[in-house]
């Protein structure tokens, strides 16, 4: 355990990067879609935006620089690959855990201030904040924490493989989506996809988002136990 809590101090000592942008990121996002509804939009009239992803997709870039800054280091303090593995993939849990609960905490001030007295929202969008509170931020956490472990699953891939299993993966991952998007176009499904779409929940897209987080979690342990410094 304590080799585990020394990798998540570990990564912790570049805080710059993994909690000082993210949220610089996020409150940019925010300051420029005020200023949006303050000088363009006119009157009264409501407007949403997807603003509040921007720090969201950061963490995929994390993922990547988890593993690329850190991982030769810890080999040379002799940590073993599951701590390092359990000890990163913690600490990044708690991190997007804690972006989830300060993404649900803005949207509650975006309701009581009418979005930032200009009427813009950024957090407290209809369909994520339709549900109950824990089912915005258990998908919030969810999302982030995925988003991660897909950088993270890269950038290990590149450290078993190197840029020939990257892009073997990359074609791998582009071929299954054009043939899924091929079967619904052959079999005129794309209108039954869209309503199936639409009747979900974030309570309902969370648990496929968690198994998934768990098959890019063994993934990556896979990978990373042969993966060279």
């Amino acid at each position: 355990m304590s080799y585990v809590i020394n990798v998540g101090r570990m990564q912790l000592v570049n805080r710059y990067t993994f909690l000082v942008v993210p949220l610089i990121i996020m409150f940019s996002a925010l300051a420029i879609v005020i200023l949006i509804g303050a000088i363009l939009v006119p009157g009264s009239q409501s407007f949403y935006t997807g603003a509040g992803q921007a720090p969201l997709w950061y963490f995929f870039a994390s993922g990547i620089q988890a593993l690329v800054l850190t991982f030769p280091f810890s080999q040379g303090l002799s940590i073993s690959r599951r701590n390092y593995f359990i000890g990163t993939t913690v600490t990044f849990a708690l991190l997007a855990l804690a972006f989830s609960l300060l993404f649900y905490l803005l949207g509650l001030i975006e309701k009581v201030t009418d979005g930032w007295g200009v009427h813009g929202y950024v957090f407290a969008l209809p369909w994520v904040t339709s549900g109950p509170w824990y089912a915005t931020i258990l998908f919030i956490w969810l999302l982030t924490l995925l988003i991660f472990m897909i950088g993270f699953f890269g950038a290990t891939l590149y450290k078993r493989f190197r840029m020939t299993g990257l892009m073997i993966a990359s074609f791998a991952a582009t071929l299954a989506l054009i043939v899924v998007a091929g079967f619904f176009t052959l079999t005129h499904n794309w209108g039954a996809f869209a309503r199936w779409a639409g009747d979900q929940t974030t309570l309902s897209v969370s648990w496929p988002a968690a198994v998934a987080i768990l098959v890019m979690a063994a993934a990556s342990y896979l990978a990373l136990r042969r993966a060279t410094p």
